[in-house]
């Protein structure tokens, strides 16, 4: 007599996720009753015996002041004056505050531009580019474009050169290369 058993391939899948879910599930309980059942004990480690307390009300109460150039005898000893030991142990003379001024920061143009338009090359010619949408030939100022500077006055970029690959822009004295990426 001749068993057979045919098992669909899905079968075989569910039958082995199930018994592995329920492999997962006993170790899971077993593994958590362990744990339960530790007993858990403070460790405390050695401390070294304190010899002397150190006294920081004395510490904290002294003026700071600041550390002057000592004089070395050639043995090695300094040679300390009494007006400085006097100075160490009296009230910090008030330092006189100077009033800087502060510089403004320079606007840089360029960086102001690219942040504004985002200026991109959408072609290169003999005499120009096409830049943003516009021709503008060489030398010519993109009025387009217009940046204020730090005065308030209108600044325009100016075309300066056309390279094989990209463009350069003057704004102000600053020069910018705009690349031309070909799609």
């Amino acid at each position: 007599m001749k068993i057979e058993t045919n098992l669909s391939p899905d079968l075989v899948k569910g039958l082995l996720f199930v018994g592995g879910m329920l492999l997962v599930y006993g170790l899971w309980v077993t593994l958590s009753d362990m744990n339960q059942k530790m007993k858990y004990q403070a460790v405390y480690g050695e401390q070294a015996p304190v010899t002397e307390m150190a006294n920081t009300q004395v510490s904290y109460s002294l003026p700071i002041v600041q550390a002057s150039n000592d004089k070395t005898l050639d043995d090695g000893q300094v040679v300390v004056s009494d007006d400085l030991i006097e100075a160490a142990f009296s009230a910090p003379m008030p330092v006189e505050e100077v009033e800087t001024k502060k510089e403004e920061p320079k606007v840089q143009l360029s960086a102001l531009l690219l942040a504004t338009y985002r200026p991109q090359v959408g072609g290169l010619a003999e005499g120009g580019a096409f830049i943003g949408g516009g021709f503008w030939r060489v030398g010519d100022d993109i009025s387009s474009m217009p940046v204020r500077d730090a005065s308030g006055s209108v600044v325009l970029p100016r075309l300066a050169g056309i390279a094989s690959n990209s463009v350069q822009l003057a704004i102000g004295d600053e020069q910018i290369a705009l690349p031309f990426e070909q799609y």
